[in-house]
C-alpha cells in the first residue's frame, strides 16, 4: 500500500527539511499508535531525503537494548562515512570505552559531560559538509546515555543543517516525558501526530488495488474493522484479494487480519500485551477495573494501555473490533497461562455477581475448579442449560464439576446425569459411562432413581441379564411406593424382554398396580399399565379401550423431558398396538418436531422409528422408509443396540412392499446384535423377513420365519397380532402353496382372539375370504373393507377392494366392479406397493373385456392369468432388461427367467419380448410410470414417480 493516505504529513516533513537545508535546524516527532505507520512514514521520508544528497544517520530504539550504553548513538555513528569526521568520532568512542574500562563506575548510566559536548560538536561538524538527517525510530526505547547526548545536541541545532526525525508511541512513559517536554518548547520543534485513517483515506488506499465502486462499498466496514490502522487495513485487503479476488464485493476477515493483530500486539510494551490478553479472556466483561485485578497492573497503567490500544485501532470500547482478533489473541496465550487466566476470571466474576452461565464458561475453559462454590455453580448452570435445551453446555459444566468434587456419592450422581444427557443426544457415547455407574451401584453410591435409569442403559447395550438382576435387587430394597413403580417397569420389560423378566415373578395383578400408580400420577407407571392392558393375552375390548384412553390422556398432558420420553414412547406404542394409528400420528409428529427443536437426537431417532411404524401401518411404505433413514441419521446402526431389530423390521417391510428387493436383501444380510432375538424385536424382524421371502417366491422360508415368530410370542406370553400377525402371515403362505383349509383355520383362529383392532381384523377377514368358498367371499370382504377403512391402511384397503372387484367381475357385476376398481386405484396411488399394483393390473385387465367375453367362474386369461413371479419377469423384460439382469434382480437363475417368459408369451398370446411393452401398458389407465413402479425400476421413474404420491 502506497503512502497516499499520509501525503499531508509527508509534505510537512518535506517543508521542514527545506528549512534545514537553509541552516535552520529542525526537530520533528512522529507519534501514533502501534502500527499506525510511523516507521513507514519515517523510512519513506528518509529515502526521499537521500535523493537530495543529505547524509542519513539512522537508529532504532529497542526494549532489549535499553541498558546498552550509547546503543542508539552507536547506530547513528555507523552511518558516518566522511573520513575526517569519521576518524574523530571513532577516536571519541575509543576514549570513552577506555575510560569506562578503567573506572569502577561501569554500571553508571551517566556519561562524562565533556565527552557529551565533544560528541555533539562532532555531529554538528557533519553538517558543514552537507545536510544531515538523523532518524531515530521508537524513541521510547532509547538508552539513557544516548538520551543525554541527544538532549545536548537538540539545544544546539538552531542554525545547523541538521534535521532530527523521531518516532514515539502516542502516550510516552513517565521516564520519557521530561525529554519531550524539553524539546517541545524549542521553536524549531514540530509534532507530527498520525491520526487513524479516515474513511476517505481508506477509500483512497483500497482504490490502489480495487475498482472505485468496490473500494467505496467496502470502505465503511474495513474502516470500522481496522480502526484506521494502515497495517490492519492492508491485512484486510490481503484477506479480501486472497479469498474473493479483485472482483469480490463482500468484506472478508481472514488469517492475515488475525496474524496482523497479533503482530501489532507483540510490538507493544509488556503492559499493552498483558492488557490485550486480558481483554480476550474477559470478553463482554472487559473493563479497566477488572482488567487491573486480573493482570495485577495498576489501574492508571491499564487505562494508559487501553488508550494506546484504542489509538492503534486494535480495540474499541474495551473490546477487540472483530471476533477473529479476539480468538487470535486468546489462542496466542500459552495453554497453562490461559487456564490460569480463565480460572481467575471465573472467580472474579463470581465475586462480581455475574450470571452463573458466564462464570461457568470460564470455569469450563479452565477445566478445573477451586472451591465448593464452583462445583455448586456448575451444577446449577447445567440444570438451567438443560431447561433451555443446551445439552452441550450442561455436559461441559458437569464434567468439570465431577472432577472438582471429592464426594463419591456426588460424583456418582453427576456421572448419572452425564449419562442421561449423552443418551439424549448420542446413546452410543453414553455406553462407556455405564461401567462407572455399575461400580457406583456396587459401592452403594447410586440413588434408587438413578439405578432405575441404569437398567435402561444396560438393556440398550444388550446386557439384559445384568439389567434384570439390578431391577430385582432394587425391588427387594425399595420402599412400597417406589416398589410399585418398579413392578410396573418389570411388567413392561416382561413384554419387551420376556426371557429375562418372567411375569410369573410379580406378586400383583395389572389392576392392582394400576391403582397404585393412579395415586402417584407418575407418567411412566401410567404408560406401563396402558401397554400392559393392550398387550396382555386374552384382553377383551373393554380393557383394550381402557389402555387406549390411558395412553391418549398421557400424551395430552405430559411434557417431553428426560424423565418422560420413555413414558411417551410407550403411550405411542400402546396406540399402535391397539390399531389406533390415526390417534398416534398427530402426537408423534408433534413430539418429533419438539425433539428436533431441542437438539435431542436420541429422542428424535426413537420417535422417528415409531413414526415409521405408523406410516407402514397406514399403507405408506415410502414415508416409513424415510423416517427409518432419519432415525439412522441420528443414531448409527451399531448405536441402536438390540433396538435395531424393530427399526430394521420396518425398513425391510417397507422395501419389500415397494418391490425394492435389492435393498431388502441387503437388510436381510445385516448381522443382528447378540440378544436381539431374546427381545420383542425378534418376532417383529422375523415377521418382516418372512414377508420378504414370501414376496421373492420362497414360501417355505417365509413359513419357517412366521412359525418361529409365533412360537416365540406364544412362549413369552405376548401373542398380540398387532405386534406381528404370524397367523395371517402363515395363512398367506398356505394360500400360495394351495393349502386353503390350513389358511382358513389360521385366519379364523386369529379372528377369534379377543382384543384385536380394526386393522388386524380387516386383514384377517381378507385372508379368510381368500381361503373360503367363493359364495362366502363378498360378505367377508365387505366387512374387511369396513374395518380397513376405519384404520386408514391404504394398501390393505386397496388389496381388499381388488379382491372385491374380482368377485364382482366373476359374478358378472361389471358396473360395480369398475366402481370398486376406481376406488382401489385412488387408494393405491402413491403407495409404491408392487404387489398391490400387480393385483390392480390383473383386475383391470379383466375389466377391459366385454361382459359377454368373460365366462363366470372361468380361469383368468391374459395379464390376469400371470402369476406374481411371471408378472415381475414380464415387466422387467418390457423395460429392456436382459435375462441375466432380471435373474440378478429377482435372485433367480437365467433358466428360470426363460421359463417364466415362455409361459408369459403363451398367456398373453404374443410372439416375443418386443410385444411386451405394448401389451402391458394398454391395460385400463395404468401409466408407464406405474409400470416402472410395479417392476421395481424406481430409478427410471425418478421425480415423475414421486409426483404420483
Amino acid at each position: 500500500m502506497e503512502l497516499a493516505e499520509r501525503r499531508r504529513e509527508l509534505d510537512l516533513l518535506t517543508r521542514l527539511f527545506a528549512h534545514c537545508q537553509q541552516s535552520r535546524g529542525q526537530i520533528a516527532l512522529i507519534t501514533g499508535g502501534v502500527a499506525s505507520g510511523k516507521t513507514h512514514l519515517l523510512n519513506t521520508f528518509a529515502d526521499q531525503a537521500t535523493d537530495t544528497n543529505a547524509l542519513l544517520l539512522t537508529a532504532i530504539g529497542s526494549r532489549d537494548e535499553q541498558e546498552l550504553q550509547l546503543g542508539v548513538v552507536g547506530q547513528l555513528l555507523h552511518g558516518v562515512t566522511l573520513p575526517p569526521v569519521e576518524d574523530k568520532l571513532a577516536e571519541l568512542l575509543n576514549e570513552h570505552a577506555l575510560a569506562q574500562a578503567s573506572t569502577d563506575e561501569r554500571t553508571s548510566r551517566d556519561i562524562d559531560v565533556w565527552f557529551t559536548h565533544r560528541l555533539s560538536t562532532a555531529l554538528l561538524d557533519l553538517a558543514h559538509h552537507r545536510p544531515v538527517l538523523i532518524c531515530i525510530d521508537d524513541l521510547q526505547f532509547i538508552d539513557h546515555a544516548s538520551l543525554q547526548i541527544m538532549r545536548h545536541l537538540f539545544r544546539r541545532l538552531r542554525s545547523a543543517r541538521i534535521m532530527v526525525l523521531m518516532t514515539s508511541s502516542t502516550r510516552p512513559r513517565l521516564a520519557e516525558m521530561p525529554l519531550q517536554t524539553e524539546f517541545a518548547r524549542l521553536p524549531f520543534f514540530s509534532h507530527v501526530p498520525l491520526a487513524p485513517l479516515s474513511r476517505v483515506d481508506v477509500v483512497e488506499a483500497l482504490s490502489q488495488q480495487l475498482d472505485a465502486t468496490t473500494a467505496d462499498r467496502l470502505s465503511t466496514t474495513y474502516h470500522q474493522l481496522s480502526g484506521g490502522n494502515p497495517l490492519l487495513l492492508q491485512a484486510l485487503l490481503e484477506d479480501h484479494v486472497t479469498t474473493s479476488g479483485l472482483g469480490g464485493t463482500e468484506p472478508v476477515v481472514g488469517a492475515a487480519f488475525a496474524r496482523t493483530v497479533l503482530m501489532c500486539l507483540h510490538r507493544c510494551e509488556a503492559p499493552l500485551l498483558q492488557v490485550g490478553r486480558a481483554i480476550s479472556v474477559l470478553g463482554e466483561f472487559s473493563r479497566p477495573a477488572l482488567i487491573a485485578r486480573l493482570t495485577e497492573i495498576q489501574l492508571a497503567e491499564v487505562e494508559r494501555a487501553l488508550g494506546e490500544l484504542e489509538a492503534s485501532g486494535l480495540i474499541a470500547d474495551c473490546t477487540f473490533r472483530h471476533p477473529a482478533a479476539h480468538s487470535a489473541v486468546l489462542q496466542d496465550i500459552t495453554p497453562q497461562e490461559r487456564i490460569s487466566l480463565h480460572a481467575r476470571t471465573g472467580e472474579l466474576l463470581f465475586h462480581e455477581g455475574a450470571a452463573p452461565a458466564a462464570i461457568s464458561e470460564h470455569l469450563i475453559a479452565a477445566g478445573r475448579v477451586d472451591g465448593r462454590w464452583a462445583v455448586d455453580l456448575l451444577r446449577e448452570t447445567a440444570e438451567q442449560a438443560l431447561m433451555e435445551d443446551d445439552p452441550q453446555l450442561a455436559m461441559a459444566c458437569l464434567e468439570v464439576a465431577r472432577d472438582g468434587t471429592d464426594d463419591e456419592r456426588e460424583r456418582a450422581t453427576i456421572t448419572a446425569s452425564l449419562t442421561q444427557i449423552e443418551w439424549r443426544t448420542r446413546p452410543g457415547r453414553a455406553n462407556p459411562r455405564v461401567a462407572g455407574l455399575l461400580d457406583s451401584l456396587h459401592k452403594g453410591h447410586l440413588s434408587e432413581e438413578r439405578t432405575l435409569e441404569l437398567v435402561k442403559y444396560l438393556l440398550w447395550q444388550g446386557m439384559p441379564a445384568q439389567a434384570a438382576e439390578t431391577l430385582r435387587t432394587l425391588m427387594e430394597s425399595a420402599d412400597p411406593s417406589f416398589r410399585a413403580e418398579l413392578q410396573l417397569t418389570y411388567r413392561l420389560l416382561s413384554i419387551s424382554h420376556p426371557p429375562f423378566f418372567p411375569v410369573d415373578q410379580l406378586d400383583s395383578t395389572t389392576e392392582q398396580l394400576a391403582e397404585l400408580v393412579a395415586s402417584t400420577s407418575k407418567p411412566w407407571g401410567q404408560a406401563a399399565v396402558a401397554l400392559a392392558l393392550v398387550m396382555s393375552p386374552g384382553n377383551g375390548d373393554d380393557r383394550l379401550e381402557a389402555g387406549v384412553q390411558a395412553a391418549v390422556h398421557l400424551l395430552q398432558r405430559t411434557l417431553l423431558s428426560d424423565e418422560t420420553i420413555d413414558a411417551l414412547l410407550t403411550a405411542l406404542l400402546t396406540l399402535i398396538y391397539a390399531d389406533k394409528t390415526n390417534d398416534a400420528l398427530d402426537h408423534c409428529n408433534a413430539l418429533i418436531a419438539e425433539a428436533r427443536s431441542r437438539q435431542a437426537d436420541a429422542w428424535e431417532a426413537l420417535l422417528n422409528n415409531v413414526r415409521a411404524d405408523i406410516a407402514l401401518r397406514q399403507g405408506d411404505p415410502l414415508t416409513a422408509a424415510e423416517h427409518c433413514r432419519l432415525a439412522l441419521d441420528k443414531i448409527s446402526f451399531q448405536g441402536w443396540g438390540v433396538g435395531i431389530g424393530g427399526l430394521l423390521a420396518v425398513q425391510l417391510r417397507s422395501a419389500t412392499i415397494m418391490g425394492d428387493f435389492d435393498e431388502a436383501a441387503k437388510l436381510v444380510r445385516r448381522t443382528m446384535p447378540d440378544g436381539m432375538f431374546q427381545t420383542w424385536f425378534g418376532p417383529q424382524y422375523l415377521h418382516a423377513r418372512g414377508h420378504f421371502f414370501l414376496a421373492t417366491d420362497r414360501p417355505y422360508a417365509a413359513l419357517s420365519d412366521f412359525q418361529h415368530c409365533g412360537a416365540l410370542m406364544t412362549k413369552w406370553g405376548i401373542d398380540n397380532a398387532t405386534v406381528a400377525p404370524w397367523r395371517t402371515d402363515s395363512a398367506q403362505v398356505h394360500l400360495q402353496l394351495g393349502k386353503r383349509e390350513q389358511a382358513r383355520k389360521l385366519a379364523a383362529t386369529q379372528l377369534e382372539l379377543p382384543g384385536i383392532g380394526s386393522r388386524t381384523r380387516g386383514i384377517s377377514l381378507r385372508i379368510l375370504a381368500a381361503a373360503s368358498p367363493f359364495e362366502e367371499r363378498l360378505a367377508l370382504l365387505s366387512e374387511a373393507v369396513e374395518h380397513l377403512t376405519a384404520c386408514g391402511d391404504r394398501i390393505e384397503l386397496a388389496n381388499a377392494l381388488v379382491d372385491v372387484l374380482n368377485v364382482h367381475h366373476v359374478r358378472g357385476n361389471h358396473h360395480e366392479a369398475r366402481r370398486v376398481a376406481r376406488r382401489a386405484l385412488d387408494m393405491a396411488r402413491g403407495t409404491h406397493a408392487v404387489a398391490l399394483y400387480q393385483n390392480l393390473l390383473a383386475g383391470r385387465a379383466a375389466l377391459a373385456l366385454d361382459a359377454d367375453e368373460v365366462p363366470v367362474a372361468s380361469e383368468p386369461t391374459g395379464v390376469a392369468a400371470l402369476s406374481r413371479a411371471e408378472w415381475r419377469v414380464a415387466a422387467l423384460a418390457s423395460l429392456g432388461h436382459t435375462n441375466r439382469d432380471i435373474g440378478h434382480k429377482l435372485n433367480v437363475t437365467v433358466s428360470t427367467v426363460e421359463q417364466h417368459l415362455t409361459r408369459v408369451y403363451r398367456k398373453l398370446a404374443i410372439n416375443g419380448r418386443a410385444e411386451l411393452p405394448m401389451r402391458l401398458t394398454m391395460v385400463g389407465e395404468l401409466t408407464d410410470i406405474e409400470a416402472e413402479l410395479v417392476t421395481q425400476d424406481r430409478g427410471r421413474a425418478g421425480e415423475t414417480l414421486r409426483s404420483l404420491a
